[in-house]
């Protein structure tokens, strides 16, 4: 349920990628990368012209770095 629920909110990034914060934790962020909240999750991706790249999905109880989406 977890997994289909996070593909099925990721699937909206199409038309909102914009929405959601910049990711303050990639360094020399350009914008375009940005981050939401799914439950317990954090999902980290990267828009581009033509579509948007889930780069990571990481539990809030792991402790960000500066390179989590690298």
């Amino acid at each position: 349920m977890v997994k289909h629920e996070i593909v099925h909110s990721s699937r909206a990034l199409s038309t909102l990628a914009e929405k959601y914060q910049i990711d303050e934790f990639v360094p020399n962020n350009p914008g375009n990368i940005r981050r939401y909240f799914k439950w317990s999750f954090r999902i980290v991706y990267e828009i581009f012209d033509d579509a948007v790249l889930i780069l990571n999905v990481l539990h809030t109880s792991q402790e960000p770095t500066k390179d989590s989406a690298q």
